[in-house]
């Protein structure tokens, strides 16, 4: 569970809602992690990159979208991480920040330059 808000004057805008989800757990083990929040990817960079990066891919390749962005293993590589107990997991693209998917299609961009040698074009302005 993640429960958004504010820290103003060292006091948290939501507690009326972490205490509700604390009495859910009573008696329960918990963990409770504390963080700034990220920005969550845009939905123009979602569209460039199912419709342009993963498109251009698709046609060159013959794999489909959906196929590239689950299965392709140079891909994937590109989206793991290692959490606190050294467990590697696929991080899904929805869950990445505008930051971290912005270099996640660099990423690819250039690995379909590299591997593929092929362009995929920029994000069309306007």
């Amino acid at each position: 569970m993640k429960i958004h808000g504010k820290i103003t004057g060292g006091q948290f805008s939501n507690m009326r809602e972490l205490y509700r989800q604390f009495k859910q757990l009573e008696g329960e083990q918990v963990t409770v992690t504390v963080g700034k929040r990220k920005a969550p990817r845009t939905l123009q960079q979602n569209s460039y990159l199912w419709a342009v990066v993963y498109g251009t891919l698709s046609d060159y390749t013959g794999y489909s979208k959906e196929d590239l962005h689950e299965r392709v293993e140079p891909l994937l590589l590109l989206r793991t991480y290692t959490d606190e107990n050294g467990i590697r997991f696929v991080k899904p693209t929805s869950m990445m920040s505008v930051d971290e998917l912005g270099k996640y299609i660099d990423a690819v961009k250039l690995w379909a330059w590299h591997e593929l040698n092929l362009f995929i074009p920029e994000p069309q302005c306007g």
